[in-house]
């Protein structure tokens, strides 16, 4: 058997844990663990309110990363496959 993975579109997840997230401070800013994956891409980043916002610090093409206490109520966290240079897109993302 011979298996192709050429012409395969890359993809991938991201989650937080915990969800819903507690913001019991008086900024009502809460904390939590984003875990991914990608199949199919060289490299990845998240990025944290916008598909160009601040770069969250990961490394790895899977994996997860604590956030520290920044999350709020509606914000989006993006995944961005950057394999060869690949424009930002909001395409996967993860929303409070």
């Amino acid at each position: 058997m011979h298996l192709a993975t050429t012409g395969c579109a890359a993809n991938g997840t991201i989650t937080l844990a915990p969800n819903p997230v507690q913001a019991c401070n008086v900024t009502h800013t809460g904390q939590g663990t984003v875990t991914w994956t990608s199949n199919f891409a060289t490299a990845v980043e998240i990025h944290i309110s916008a598909p160009n916002g601040t770069l969250l610090p990961t490394s790895g093409l899977s994996g997860s990363a604590a956030t520290g206490t920044i999350l709020t109520e509606g914000m989006v966290l993006y995944l961005q496959n950057r394999s060869g240079g690949l424009p930002l897109t909001a395409a996967i993302r993860w929303r409070r």
